[in-house]
């Protein structure tokens, strides 16, 4: 029976660190929003391919606990960037992910 309790100590470890990501997904996306403006969209291709946003492409948000990565493409009908957010752990293991939309030429 003793084998079990390091098992379900990973198992807390990462269920925590998922959790904590899922919430961080709303907050990365609200900054994503609050500052488009200072995001390098200009370069984003049409929907069908995605430009990858990391690091310093970045550097208008705020620090965060996880490294967040952006993916994003133009939708052009509609003069809006389809934006996916990504959060990694600190071994590159993708935690959580979601999409929104950010107004082409500023927030929202």
């Amino acid at each position: 029976m003793l084998p079990i309790f390091p098992q379900i100590l990973n198992w807390s470890s990462q269920s925590e660190e998922n959790l904590t990501a899922s919430n961080l997904l709303g907050q990365v996306a609200s900054d994503v929003k609050d500052h488009a403006g200072n995001l390098p969209l200009d370069g984003a291709p049409a929907c069908g391919r995605m430009r990858s946003l990391t690091g310093g492409d970045l550097s208008a948000l705020p620090s965060y606990p996880y490294t967040v990565e952006l993916n994003v493409c133009k939708e052009e009908d509609v003069h809006l960037y389809r934006t996916n957010i990504q959060i990694f752990s600190e071994d590159d293991k993708l935690l959580s992910e979601s999409y929104t939309y950010i107004k082409a030429g500023g927030s929202g």
